[in-house]
């Protein structure tokens, strides 16, 4: 997704490669972990814990793409969209990074 906004804010993606790009990512919930967890035990792997912790998703986005700028995931929680695209502009603003890409997810699965 953030590689598809790049490419409709008329970015080109390669161009931004070793750029200092911020990335801030608001996150909240973990209600897809939960449901991995209930899988058998041998269906849960390594990966498993690095591969929902909000901790590393903005900086997981920000190797992915080759930026350099700050990465930043927030969690706080029903604002946590709003905050990312606040601390966006402050780093904007402070001259931090040249581009930003802020967003959010909600991992937040139906109730069965």
């Amino acid at each position: 997704m953030s590689w598809e906004a790049l490419e409709q804010g008329n970015q080109v993606p390669q161009n931004w490669l070793g750029k200092p790009v911020g990335v801030f990512v608001g996150l909240s919930s973990n209600d897809y972990s939960q449901r991995l967890l209930s899988r058998p035990e041998t269906a849960i792997d390594a990966y498993l814990a690095t591969g929902n912790a909000h901790s590393v998703a903005a900086g997981r986005l920000s190797f992915g793409l080759g930026f350099t700028g700050p990465s930043l995931a927030v969690d706080t929680a029903c604002s946590s969209s709003l905050v990312a695209v606040h601390l966006a502009c402050q780093s904007l603003r402070q001259g931090e990074c040249e581009l930003a890409i802020a967003g959010g997810q909600s991992s937040a699965l139906p109730r069965v």
